[in-house]
């Protein structure tokens, strides 16, 4: 994402779906969709969250925590397998920190529900490299693709799966006045309905963060800069660079 500053709203667009949950959107295109880099950091031993997503604009954007920390950690990795090997509990538990702060791309999938007349937006994460594990938005995609031939005649139904399995029908019960009022009013989404879903992550949001993670993990803060007690203290001002 590079057309604006990405902020979420209260009245965001974007909707969350149940296993088993559905909703009929009209498609303006199937390439009405948009990618960005997100970051979260969970903690797969306590069950929970370290810090939830944020955006980012590009792949660790420029000077930001979550990449001093990384490159960090990467250069610990490296040193771990030269001296225990790649399989060592050692290796193994600093590559569980790296994966817990590098992005991921997520894709954000813009449509119209018939129902309510407004713009919604799904969000996933996505893979977007041939050899990686096709996630929930390689999914979704597919099975829109599929559909296409359909949507400038009827809506689509969507259908969240289990596994990050998405059904996709077209919709051929009859419209309502209000439904079909809604279909034939679809058009390209714009850009600020998108950044409506998104959560910028900030210099303070990368300060708070980056404890969080120290706390969870016990990486040391000094290492790129920090010390706990006093980021805990200070106003976030110019500080520490930013």
């Amino acid at each position: 994402m590079q057309k604006g500053i990405l902020s979420n709203s209260q009245n965001s667009p974007l909707k969350f779906l149940k296993e088993g949950e559905s909703i009929i959107v009209g498609v303006h295109s199937i390439d009405e969709f948009v990618t960005a880099d997100v970051i979260s950091a969970y903690n797969p031993i306590r069950n929970e969250s370290i810090f939830l997503p944020v955006n980012i604009k590009s792949a660790y954007d420029n000077g930001s925590l979550y990449e001093k920390a990384s490159e960090l950690l990467w250069n610990d990795y490296n040193e771990a397998v030269a001296k225990y090997g790649a399989k060592s509990v050692e290796t193994k538990e600093i590559l569980s920190k790296i994966n817990m702060i590098k992005p991921q791309k997520y894709i954000y999938f813009g449509f119209k529900d018939i129902n309510t007349n407004e713009d919604v937006v799904l969000s996933m994460g996505i893979a977007l490299k041939k050899n990686d594990h096709a996630k929930a938005g390689n999914n979704l995609l597919t099975t829109l693709k599929k559909s296409a031939k359909f949507i400038d005649k009827y809506p689509l139904e969507l259908t969240k799966g289990a596994m990050g399995n998405w059904n996709v029908i077209p919709y051929m019960d009859d419209l309502t006045p209000e439904q079909q009022k809604a279909f034939d009013s679809i058009s390209e989404i714009d850009i600020e309905t998108y950044e409506a879903c998104m959560f910028l992550s900030t210099p303070e949001t990368e300060l708070e963060n980056m404890i969080k993670f120290s706390e969870a993990t016990g990486f040391d803060l000094s290492r790129i800069g920090l010390s706990k007690q006093e980021t805990l203290k200070t106003d976030n001002s110019n500080k520490y660079g930013f």
